[in-house]
């Protein structure tokens, strides 16, 4: 049963905290450096896969990520 809740959780998780290319593109700097930070303390591979996109945004627009 815990199996099928973390699983749905998970899930949820997911849902909640994707967002697209154009919903980062539209966010500032500094949100998305914040968004960053938040998405590499979760360390799931979801989490992983937000902050290489934010991570590109950020480089995009001529700043480094620290």
């Amino acid at each position: 049963m815990s199996y099928s809740n973390n699983w749905v959780n998970g899930i949820r998780k997911t849902l909640i905290e994707s967002h697209t290319k154009e919903e980062i593109k539209n966010l500032s700097t500094s949100e998305l450096k914040k968004l960053h930070a938040k998405y590499m303390e979760d360390g799931t591979e979801e989490a992983e896969a937000e902050a290489k996109m934010i991570k590109k945004e950020i480089e995009s627009r001529g700043e480094e990520k620290k």
